[in-house]
């Protein structure tokens, strides 16, 4: 019969701290990260869990020439090695470059990262360290009944030399855009659809580089040709999202 006392297979020592997370699939190696959970320290290291990276809800993530960049809605960027962990880079409020309002997307190449703020600026910042190289708005809110202006941002073609953007239910345009020749340099508009979602949710370039997908809140997906952005299928009027959007201000109250 299996021992169940002290020192048997059932065994469990009491010391008031709580056990470790079970592992899930490490995404690099790294110095160790710990947080206090109920007064213990709780060690995370190999779990593949970064704690604390920002101070208020993370929205976006993406690898970018080996680093990993962070975005919240509190308007910070963070960028670390992407293999590591180790902070390279950090911008925030109350910086003055730092994003208004918080940052939906971010996409990057070429030492360069872009993020999307829902007020429609679109910011450039150079990689490792974060310092802003332009920045516009690009998608206004432009419906006295809106909260987001932008919302989305891609960055593909030959060569990743075309950047796109989408707007928010304040802009519902999509745009695309070419890199400048050199990272201070800002995009040039091509080609633009307006009305092409109720709000874009997110852009994606094919690998080859010749096609852009949409998404929109009312859950299609629309495939646009390059560079002109002439589309795949028929002419349609977007319906009106089945679902609201989050207020900004219920968004806000988070921070």
């Amino acid at each position: 019969m299996a021992d169940g006392g002290p020192g048997g297979r059932f065994s469990r020592t009491l010391t008031g701290s709580r056990r470790r997370p079970p592992p899930i699939p490490t995404i690099g190696g790294g110095e160790p990260v710990h947080t206090l959970e109920d007064g213990a320290d709780v060690d995370y290291t190999g779990t593949g869990v970064l704690l604390d990276t920002h101070a208020s809800e993370v929205f976006c993530v993406t690898y970018v020439d080996g680093l990993l960049v962070s975005s919240a809605l509190d308007g910070s960027i963070v960028v670390r090695d992407g293999e590591t962990h180790r902070q390279f880079s950090e911008v925030k409020r109350p910086n003055p470059c730092a994003p208004r309002d918080a940052v939906f997307a971010l996409a990057g190449a070429n030492g360069r990262v872009y993020s999307m703020c829902w007020d429609g600026t679109l910011a450039c910042w150079s990689l490792p360290d974060l310092n802003l190289l332009h920045s516009v708005c690009l998608h206004p809110r432009q419906r006295s009944s809106a909260h987001y202006g932008g919302f989305a941002v891609a960055i593909g073609g030959l060569g990743n030399a075309l950047l796109a953007t989408g707007g928010g239910d304040g802009d519902r345009r999509i745009v695309v855009w070419q890199c400048g020749a050199s990272a201070d340099e800002p995009p040039t508009p091509i080609a633009e659809v307006s009305e092409a979602h109720s709000c874009v949710n997110h852009l994606a370039f094919a690998p080859q580089g010749d096609l852009l997908a949409s998404v929109g809140a009312e859950g299609e997906i629309c495939m646009w040709l390059l560079p002109g952005l002439s589309s795949l299928s028929a002419p349609h009027v977007t319906p009106a999202p089945s679902f609201p959007l989050p207020a900004a201000d219920a968004l806000l109250s988070l921070i």
